[in-house]
């Protein structure tokens, strides 16, 4: 009765593979005869010591890991150091797993377990994506508006476009029509990311320029649709204005270009797209068919145009060159072969009766109803596909889609292993949970770095602290903090509007937290591992023995404190790069005494969280202040916003910025109850106005402080 408890309520019951079925897998490769062992980049102890059939010792000591009081410390070849506390999340180079294999007669091949790209085909079915991109104010979402024949302004507040909007549509053109997929991307320059995934997946840029002239924003997209690669047709709008001339807006578009060509900019001079540059009118519909048929002459036959690329940053041979063996570990057990379809995530969105929602463009093949996917980390089934606009309901529900179609999909439990930019692969069941498996342990691993260059990974993670992520922040050194202030930080005392007089991530105040810790970490990290192994606390009985034992502490201390002293006279920090965070070449040390104006920020979209934080990037330029997202994330706001906005009213004032969401009734009863200020804005200019005030008022704050500190003197 106890024994079916148990199983009743174990928790991975409902995973499509168990711990009989793992111990299987690994098992299964013992009758192969030829010494032959796949491995993939990088190993996880608990399955390579069944494989070569050594208890847990023996597989770490053989591997290079160091045991240090329950704590598993090891190295891979580029440098990189690794701690964890928890033997079965010890995942080995290849290289070291490698080494133990050759010790017990194998020889290790290693293997990428990722599937193989896709090949680009002709397939009729497939529909261009049409990405209309331009400066602010040059008439797309009009242009849009006409071409798909409904109204969108009135559905934007503000009248302005603020996320990518997504339309199916049947271009007129001289000769019949022509099925596209329109993307109506903002035109402000917060919103580059957006723009740059829309141009990403994009078979033609349709650059919508106004008659009155181009703008430093149009120079821009050009540029970026040149990376990207994308074939780009030129409009000119506004032909209908009086006293506007085309030709001298061609001119000026066609000089533009060549300026950019003879500086390196871009890879061509575009002269024959700026030729063929149709002169249109959103507003009475005047050329539109000869701007479909210049976009219906770019579009090529093998779509899409740029095809999609599985990367695979680890290296390893394909699966399919592998396949006759047997001894592998559990992610490699695949065919390898191209995932059945491959969508790109642009949005992600989280809805309070659906879940996680995905707005996805395939790429590849066919997205079906109740197919397996894994996006980032994460494994789910597709339960329902629905429209890309819209209101997500049981009617109108789409069963498959094609290359070309937008659809939003519901069947991701989390979104905290993926994000927008992500590739979503559907493969068969099994196949999928092994991928995603194996990628958040990898994830896992990058969180338990603490030394060396970052560990970069092909997919991204979605808007979370560290402390969620699962970086180990009490190991962190003063060397890793040294190269700027992360994005994401917890509350101080000195959080506020307020002048502060030292911050707890600065470099300066680091350095005087942890002194003997982080010397003692230096000491022991010099050491060889016999020693460490070896150690014991002989030598700590001597100072119970000698009678100057206080002088020889004070003399130590002495040589500590003039070591930090000499460390503290370099303008710049020589340390290795940042492993979390923002990495790059030695900065100046920050300057102390910055106010800090920490914000709890809820939004709709990964887009528009994206743009906001860029907004308080440009905000921290400005004033010289740090704004720092203490918590938030997508979706209404709930009650554990309000709590953290409690936490930060205690040391200064932290209100709660709701952006294009809802607001739970219990978070607004723990809002007034606790006298938390929470804002709600339609329109993001009006969000970074708010904050923009509140930094007027912090450095406002901080001259009077001077100045009446000056009076005293």
């Amino acid at each position: 009765m106890i024994a079916a408890s148990r199983w009743l309520l174990y928790r991975g019951k409902f995973l499509p593979l168990g711990r009989a079925a793992f111990r299987k897998t690994l098992s299964r490769g013992r009758s192969q005869r030829s010494p032959e062992i796949l491995l993939p980049p990088w190993v996880a102890i608990h399955e390579l010591r069944l494989m070569l059939r050594a208890n847990y010792s023996s597989c770490l000591r053989a591997c290079g890991v160091s045991i240090t009081r329950g704590t598993y410390t090891w190295n891979d070849v580029e440098g990189r150091r690794f701690r964890t506390d928890n033997k079965r999340h010890v995942l080995v180079p290849f290289e070291s797993a490698a080494v133990a294999s050759r010790d017990c007669g194998y020889h290790a091949i290693r293997v990428s377990p990722e599937p193989e790209s896709p090949k680009r085909c002709v397939d009729s079915r497939a529909i261009p994506v049409v990405a209309i991109v331009g400066h602010k104010d040059h008439g797309k979402t009009s242009l849009m508006e006409r071409l798909c024949g409904e109204s969108i302004t009135r559905h934007e507040p503000g009248n302005t476009t603020q996320q990518v909007v997504i339309r199916p549509a049947l271009l007129p053109t001289e000769n019949g029509s022509l099925d596209v997929t329109l993307l109506d991307t903002p035109g402000d320059g917060l919103f580059e990311i957006l723009r740059g995934r829309a141009l990403h997946l994009a078979d033609i840029a349709l650059v919508v320029i106004s008659s009155e002239g181009g703008e430093a924003q149009t120079r821009d997209l050009i540029i970026q649709a040149d990376r990207f690669r994308v074939p780009v047709v030129f409009c000119i709008n506004k032909s209908d204005l009086e006293f506007r001339d085309v030709e001298v807006a061609r001119a000026e578009l066609r000089s533009q270009c060549y300026r950019m060509y003879r500086t390196g900019l871009i890879s061509s001079d575009m002269a024959t797209s700026v030729q063929d540059a149709v002169a249109i009118s959103a507003l009475t519909g005047a050329s539109l068919p000869q701007l479909g048929s210049a976009i219906k002459r770019r579009v090529t036959n093998m779509l899409p145009h740029n095809p999609v690329v599985i990367p695979k940053y680890f290296g390893g041979v394909p699966l399919t060159e592998v396949a006759p063996f047997l001894r592998r570990t559990n992610c490699l057990v695949s065919t390898g072969a191209p995932p059945i379809a491959a969508c790109f995530i642009l949005e992600v969105e989280r809805t309070h009766s659906f879940g996680t929602v995905l707005t996805v463009i395939v790429r590849h093949g066919t997205l079906i109803q109740g197919a397996y996917f894994v996006a980032g980390t994460e494994y789910g089934r597709i339960s329902a596909m629905h429209p890309p606009h819209g209101k997500i309901g049981s009617q109108g529900q789409i069963e498959r889609a094609t290359v070309g179609q937008a659809v939003r999909i519901t069947g991701l439990k989390s979104i905290e292993g993926t994000s927008a930019d992500d590739l979503l692969l559907t493969l068969p069941q099994h196949e999928a949970f092994r991928l995603s498996q194996y990628r958040w342990e990898v994830q896992l691993l990058r969180a338990q770095q603490i030394e060396g260059p970052p560990l970069d990974l092909p997919w991204s993670v979605l808007l979370k602290p560290m402390e969620d992520a699962g970086y180990n922040q009490d190991a962190t050194t003063t060397e890793e903090m040294s190269h700027g202030d992360p994005l994401i930080v917890p509350l101080s005392n000195n959080c506020g509007d307020t002048e502060s007089e030292s911050e707890p991530n600065s470099p300066l105040s680091s350095i005087y937290l942890r002194p003997v810790d982080d010397t003692s970490a230096d000491v022991v990290g010099n050491c060889p591992d016999s020693y460490k192994e070896s150690a014991d606390t002989d030598d700590i009985h001597e100072y119970d023995a000698t009678t100057q034992w206080a002088t020889t502490i004070a003399q130590r201390n002495r040589e500590l404190h003039a070591k930090w002293q000499e460390k503290l006279r370099h303008v710049e920090t020589p340390s290795p790069p940042k492993p979390h965070g923002i990495t790059g070449q030695p900065q100046i040390t920050p300057e102390m005494g910055r106010p800090v104006i920490p914000v709890i920020l809820r939004a709709n979209f990964v887009g528009s969280f994206d743009a906001l934080l860029d907004g308080f990037e440009l905000l921290e330029r400005k004033y010289n202040v740090r704004i720092p997202v203490v918590h938030g994330g997508l979706g209404a706001v709930s009650p554990s916003d309000v709590v953290q906005a409690d936490i930060g009213n205690k040391f200064g004032h932290c209100p709660v910025y709701a952006f294009q969401v809802p607001v739970l009734t219990d978070a607004a009863k723990h809002a007034v109850i606790n006298h938390v200020v929470v804002k709600q804005f339609n329109v993001y200019s009006d969000l970074l106005a708010d904050v923009e005030k509140r930094c007027e008022r912090a450095i406002d704050r901080i001259l009077a402080h001077k100045e009446r500190n000056q009076l005293r003197l």
